[in-house]
């Protein structure tokens, strides 16, 4: 209900713009600019490439902080330990694939104006990092926990960190199919409504190794060699949903043009994590089981979710905005809102186990595109 909520004002101001819209009729061979219905159908190619900064959620170990002890009746603390991101610009390619037409229906006209065009949308990027902390100064107690949630190690008291280190790895892609108009409203403006199926698909890979000891009670280390631990969170996450909005264009000089375009989408987000923790990996000879074996876990989650997308554009037309059969480029700047994205929600106290969690994210972009008409 609250993303619904959300949702409410948006959706009331874009059904307003296209209703304010159709209250224009496009004129047929008479609209202007003159040239507008000079080729009644084509295709068309649009090719782009943006910088797209990912604001992925950050991610925390499943261990917490501060010094815990079970052998005197106590317990272990849970406050969470560091969190890690790899937020970062990535190489983002876009592709269009259109076919524009003139329609004769008076309904359509009204929202769409005469020249419409079917659309298929291509967009791609990836994306890595990793973060890497020492903990040289001091005794950085840790509690660790199974992912798994159904057991404790054997571990009676906390370690101590020395060095953490984690590795992400994203790959996003986006296929859509959309309905679009082009309303020539007067000489200078151009009104453009979309609304199509959308499906993206989000992988996120991370893992991480840690380096801890044992401590005696002065806190130094009791082994030469530290435990290292190991561990990996996998999730891909399908969005599947139904997208729309409008681009005002306005035409200024002779070659030059700007526009705005406000957009949101409705989907169901299905995400599946796969987890594996490995506690130590480097002392065979430990006493300890629990700390030598292997934990897994695969679950899956499913919920409604929204995007929404605001850009700005300017227009250079190589023939003049005047002609439709113009090639034009285009400088852009947005920002994409998503309200979920999936990461691994990992344990912080005992029985707990890794679970999917999301956060929303805020993700800038600039490039530019070429339009060729064909």
């Amino acid at each position: 209900m609250m993303k619904i909520n959300k949702l409410s004002f948006l959706l009331f101001n874009m059904f307003a713009a296209s209703a304010f819209a159709g209250n224009y009729v496009d004129n047929g061979s008479e609209a202007i600019p003159q040239n507008n219905k000079g080729d009644e159908h084509h295709f068309y190619i649009d090719v782009g490439v943006n910088g797209y900064y990912f604001d992925q959620p950050s991610m925390i170990l499943p261990l917490s902080v501060g010094y815990g002890n079970t052998n005197n009746g106590g317990s272990f603390p849970s406050t969470p330990g560091d969190s890690y991101n790899a937020d970062n610009w990535a190489f983002n390619p876009t592709l269009t694939l259109g076919y524009q037409f003139l329609t004769d229906n008076p309904e359509i006209q009204q929202i769409f104006g005469q020249q419409n065009a079917i659309e298929l949308r291509v967009s791609y990027f990836h994306n890595s990092g990793a973060q890497e902390e020492s903990y040289d100064d001091q005794p950085y107690y840790v509690n660790n926990f199974p992912i798994t949630g159904n057991t404790m190690f054997g571990n009676n008291a906390s370690f101590v960190m020395a060095n953490s280190d984690v590795n992400f790895d994203n790959t996003y892609a986006a296929i859509g199919l959309y309905y679009t108009g082009a309303k020539v409203v007067n000489n200078h403006f151009i009104n453009s409504p979309y609304v199509g199926v959308d499906f993206n698909y989000l992988k996120q890979n991370s893992d991480y190794t840690t380096l801890q000891y044992i401590p005696d009670y002065d806190g130094q280390p009791i082994l030469d060699t530290p435990l290292e631990g190991k561990g990996s969170d996998d999730l891909t996450s399908y969005y599947l949903g139904f997208a729309f909005g409008d681009k005002a264009t306005w035409l200024f000089a002779n070659h030059y043009g700007v526009y705005g375009q406000l957009g949101a989408g409705l989907y169901w987000l299905h995400t599946t994590l796969d987890a594996s923790q490995n506690p130590v990996t480097n002392q065979p000879d430990l006493d300890d089981e629990t700390l030598l074996a292997t934990y897994t876990v695969s679950t899956t989650d499913n919920t409604a979710t929204f995007k929404l997308n605001a850009e700005l554009g300017f227009n250079y037309y190589l023939k003049g905005n005047q002609d439709p059969s113009s090639m034009r480029v285009t400088l852009l700047a947005g920002i994409d809102y998503w309200n979920d994205v999936a990461y691994a929600d990992n344990p912080t106290q005992e029985g707990e186990a890794v679970k999917i969690g999301y956060e929303s994210s805020f993700n800038p972009y600039a490039g530019l595109q070429l339009h060729v008409p064909l």
